[in-house]
């Protein structure tokens, strides 16, 4: 991707799932290749840190579906990290390295943390544990040393959970009224009261101080005033808490930030999602998202680009098709939900109900972060998942003047050596509506043979990461060119369409997905 000026490299961390992923690729993780320079970058994590979570999951969502693709549209689909804080976790110090690694070719130049730093109830004092354990302790690679982070505030930060009459041991309403050395609060995150020169935090807005403030801009909001149903909660009363906030002056710090950046790129972090088809919101964008509908309108009157957000533990992309229902060109601002980075919900997302007017382009529920890249006319998003080493699925969160230069989100193509002459096979797929056969050549995907030859078949990422496009070889040979499938599930006959080739004349049976995740790990 070339382009005139400037450039920024965006690594958003997006997705430390608790629980073991199912096969683990080669490490160390890289960067997409790219024949332009970036000279910044910056991460986006969501931090989460309960104890004794969940140490079990499924890495797909069994059951998601997605309609299938085609044309255009399907060919520039695009597809970010978050809830990381986990006492230093075995998954939370495998994204760490994630994050090393990338970002010792990607070079970022800071981070920031969408909310839920400190799980379960925020910090309790200037040298509560959690801190070090769960921050300083596990993103020390020397790659990560030098970045500032810059969080906001998630209703855990809030103390969520912590009541001042009942917790009149470490709560109170007031700092000065707590009793010394523990008082639930999400003061204590604020800048400089760790004594970490690493760590920026605020309430109310506020924006990181970027190298490049013509290019991109940020700015950072605390959403949990905006909440209505925590006025009801015990918690809300905590020590400098939602109660000591007004949402009225927050909307108008907000609205005169972004009226006064001049960046080509505004961005805007926050900890709840204006749009996402996750548990808080329903899986059809209400609940929380109902609540927060109203930045929507504030992000597209000042040209914000991309909305980043946590709360739902999964990771999603989702965007409002452009013009003309065009989907190459979505309308700004585009939602990333990144909120998987310590404890996610198996299945978050297989009953979701698709919302007119919302497209949801990608989902996931892996480990991982997203990487993203900036130029005056382009903003990419690589998404990393801890299995697999390039980024498992990459998307062109606005491209307003200029198209990339290789397609992004179609589905994968296969990469075979140059001395493996290229021949045709015949493709049985058996459907629930019957058998549909067609011919394809040994160097594109089953998925994208199926989709030029106008056989419809649910799929997803097209990337080998989701599991939606999942079948089982009945007959044939296919070569698999996956991270997700295990030894195991390739001995039982499974394959994902979207990364793998026939070798012969092969039968598949499609719409596996669910009996997938019947294989036992090992077995």
């Amino acid at each position: 991707m070339a382009g005139a000026g400037a450039l920024i490299g965006v690594a958003l961390l997006v997705g430390l799932a608790v629980g073991a992923s199912r096969r683990a690729p080669p490490q160390p993780w890289a960067c997409p290749p790219d024949a332009a320079s970036y000279d910044a970058s910056f991460f986006v994590v969501r931090v989460r840190a309960p104890r004794g979570a969940c140490r079990s999951r499924r890495r797909v969502p069994p059951g998601a579906r997605a309609a299938p693709e085609r044309g255009a549209a399907a060919a520039r689909r695009r597809a970010q990290i978050g809830d990381w804080g986990r006492q230093g976790n075995a998954n939370q110090r495998a994204v760490a390295r994630m994050m090393a690694d990338v970002a010792g070719c990607m070079a970022p130049s800071f981070i920031l943390s969408t909310g839920d730093n400190f799980y379960k109830h925020g910090l309790s004092s200037k040298t509560d544990p959690n801190f070090v354990e769960s921050f300083v302790d596990v993103y020390n690679d020397p790659a990560l040393l030098p970045l500032p982070w810059y969080a906001v505030l998630g209703n855990h930060d809030h103390a969520d959970g912590i009541d001042p009459a009942t917790n009149a041991a470490c709560a109170a309403n007031r700092l000065a009224d707590c009793p010394p050395g523990c008082c639930y609060s999400p003061a204590w995150q604020y800048t400089g009261n760790m004594n970490n020169t690493r760590w920026h935090c605020q309430n109310g807005t506020y924006g990181a101080p970027l190298r490049d403030g013509r290019l991109v801009d940020v700015v950072l909001l605390d959403t949990s005033p905006f909440i209505s149903r925590y006025a009801k909660e015990a918690w809300f009363a905590n020590a400098d808490g939602i109660w000591a906030q007004n949402a009225t002056a927050i909307r108008a710090q907000l609205r005169a930030r972004l009226a006064a950046s001049k960046a080509r790129w505004k961005l805007v972090v926050g900890h709840h999602p204006i749009a996402s088809y996750g548990e808080h919101c329903d899986y059809a964008m209400e609940e929380d998202c109902g609540e927060m509908a109203w930045l929507e309108a504030e992000l597209q009157d000042a040209g914000v680009a991309a909305y980043f957000c946590g709360h739902d533990h999964d990771l999603q992309y989702i965007a409002r098709p452009g013009a003309g229902g065009d989907a190459a060109s979505p309308r700004l601002p585009v939602f990333v939900v990144s909120g998987a980075g310590s404890d996610i919900r198996p299945n978050e997302l297989r009953s979701y109900k698709q919302r007119g007017g919302y497209a949801l382009r990608f989902m996931a529920g892996d480990q991982g972060f997203v990487a993203g890249r900036a130029n005056a006319s382009h903003l990419v998003l690589h998404y990393y998942v801890r299995s697999a080493p390039q980024p498992a699925h990459t998307m062109a969160a606005a491209a307003l003047r200029a198209s990339c230069s290789a397609p992004m989100g179609a589905a994968a193509r296969v990469s075979r050596p140059r001395s493996v002459s290229v021949r045709a096979h015949q493709v049985t797929l058996r459907t629930p509506s019957g058998e549909r056969s067609f011919t394809c050549v040994n160097d594109r995907s089953l998925l994208e043979g199926a989709l030029a030859a106008g056989v419809e078949v649910p799929n997803l990422c097209r990337t080998g990461t989701c599991g939606v496009c999942a079948a089982r070889v009945l007959s044939g040979d296919v070569e698999r060119s996956d991270f997700l499938l295990d030894d195991a599930q390739r001995e039982s006959g499974f394959a994902l369409l979207c990364t793998s080739s026939a070798l012969s004349d092969v039968t598949l049976a499609t719409e596996q997905e669910t009996e997938l995740h019947t294989v036992p790990y090992g077995l």
